[in-house]
């Protein structure tokens, strides 16, 4: 009989926790401020990627555009399987920790290699492969921090951070385009992010 009512008690305690609005978490808006930095490369990939190898390769624009957008959009599905995988394996906050790492290396590593255009398309693809990750890791920290019940508002709240991710962006391109040359413009997000996925350790632990 105690085990069974602790069950209950247990039971209710997860439910009263998980499914819950995240309007109702003290913690949201620093959670929600995270995934903005955390994802804050994402525009700065899409937009410049191609621009950076037609101004630093000596590739053409035809043959960076068509093997470009194909390792892209390869990588791009297999890094939302992939990171999907390993959401359902790990923990949420080490998943982070693994994609943050592999975002800043991507960012980090785009200045010292954009010249060498086969090193050149490896960082884009991962680059690519990192944002089907990011794309992934909204719901999962939706679903995983607050549950089933509220999802669609949840998920839309924080779907939020796109539009404010890329703002970020665009401010932060403004901000230092003239201080650094674009492909170190990366570096900057690196820094974001790095920064981001420190906050998100501790913001999406159990």
């Amino acid at each position: 009989m105690i085990n069974v009512n602790t069950t209950i008690f247990s039971d209710n305690n997860v439910q009263k926790y998980y499914n819950k609005k995240c309007t109702e978490d003290v913690f949201f808006f620093f959670l929600w401020l995270s995934v903005v930095l955390f994802n804050s490369y994402i525009n700065f990939v899409i937009m410049y990627w191609k621009i950076i190898g037609i101004t630093y390769t000596s590739m053409e624009d035809k043959f960076i555009t068509l093997n470009g957008s194909f390792i892209n959009s390869m990588t791009n599905i297999a890094g939302r399987l992939i990171w999907g995988s390993i959401y359902d394996k790990l923990q949420v906050r080490m998943t982070i920790t693994l994609l943050g790492l592999c975002i800043c290396c991507a960012c980090f590593l785009l200045p010292a290699i954009s010249h060498i255009y086969i090193l050149y398309a490896l960082t884009c693809a991962l680059f690519y492969f990192c944002i089907g990750g990011s794309l992934v890791t909204i719901p999962i920290i939706t679903l995983k921090k607050y549950g089933e019940l509220h999802f669609p508002l949840n998920m839309s709240i924080l779907y939020t951070t796109r539009i404010a991710n890329t703002f970020l962006c665009s401010v932060v391109v403004r901000l230092f385009y003239t201080m650094f040359t674009l492909r170190c413009l990366s570096s900057a997000f690196g820094l974001i992010s790095l920064i981001a996925t420190i906050a998100m350790f501790f913001l999406t632990q159990p």
